[in-house]
């Protein structure tokens, strides 16, 4: 009898839990347009907050503009050209974007292996060679200012 009671209070728990859970963040549905998978692959590679946040804003608005523009190619064949024209100027903006977010990725690089102690020392060796200090602002292969 205690075993039938615990087996019904079992029961009743497990009737009243959920089936499922909602996921503790957004989820973005596949990439239906070049432009958005061109987005999702700089988001693969951005590691900053930051830049990542930037990208899925972008994304975001993108993925709508290419809504939009299914929709409008949708209604009839002859808007497809005008559907087009579009997204035509969001594709620089798209590829720009993508280029800043793996430039900064390479940026972030190098700061990871920043040795501040070698800048300092670098610079004071350039002070004592008494260099011009245009030549230190932005050095070049073709100089013999001090490099960092």
């Amino acid at each position: 009898m205690i075993t039938g009671l615990r087996q019904r209070r079992a029961g009743k728990e497990a009737a009243r839990r959920p089936l499922a859970q909602l996921r503790t963040a957004p989820a973005a549905l596949p990439a239906g347009d070049t432009l958005v998978a061109a987005i999702a692959g700089a988001l693969t590679g951005a590691r900053s907050p930051d830049v990542r946040a930037r990208l899925e804003d972008l994304a975001l608005l993108v993925q709508r503009l290419c809504d939009a523009k299914a929709a409008l190619a949708a209604g009839h064949a002859a808007e497809v050209a005008e559907s087009e024209r579009i997204t035509a100027p969001v594709r620089p903006l798209v590829e720009l974007a993508r280029a800043t977010s793996d430039a900064i990725g390479v940026i972030d690089a190098q700061l990871t292996s920043l040795d501040e102690a070698a800048i300092v020392r670098a610079l004071a060796r350039c002070e004592a060679r008494r260099e011009a200090p245009e030549l230190r602002r932005e050095p070049t292969r073709s100089t013999s200012a001090c490099q960092f």
